[in-house]
């Protein structure tokens, strides 16, 4: 009776961790930069079915232009490395697109 009673808290335990694990890798698109119009762009960029990643700069507004319209995203998150279709429009995208993200330069006079 008590080895049953320790495999079923053995196995919830588990099922918990697993859960709570899942969540940690988790991102929040709020935390990878913001939906921006296209109007507000500082430059843009063709994906065209061969582009697999682009390279943006942090707090940099990019204009992607798709065989499936247009879109524009704000990079002002933490990663430094996402898949794009987090944060573009559904179905926006043919296929995976890996953003880089370059860090902000610092101002060595505001040292």
């Amino acid at each position: 009776m008590k080895a049953t009673t320790y495999t079923q808290l053995i196995g919830a335990a588990a099922l918990a961790l697993c859960s709570v694990s899942s969540f940690a890798f988790t991102v929040p698109a709020k935390l990878l930069g913001a939906s921006s119009t296209v109007e507000q762009a500082e430059r843009s960029l063709a994906l065209g079915s061969d582009t697999r990643h682009v390279n943006v700069k942090f707090g940099e507004t990019v204009r992607f232009d798709t065989a499936k319209g247009s879109f524009a995203v704000k990079f002002d998150g933490v990663r430094s490395s996402f898949p794009l279709a987090e944060l573009a429009p559904a179905g926006a995208l043919e296929q995976a697109v890996t953003v880089y993200v370059a860090p902000q330069e610092i101002d060595e006079r505001a040292l």
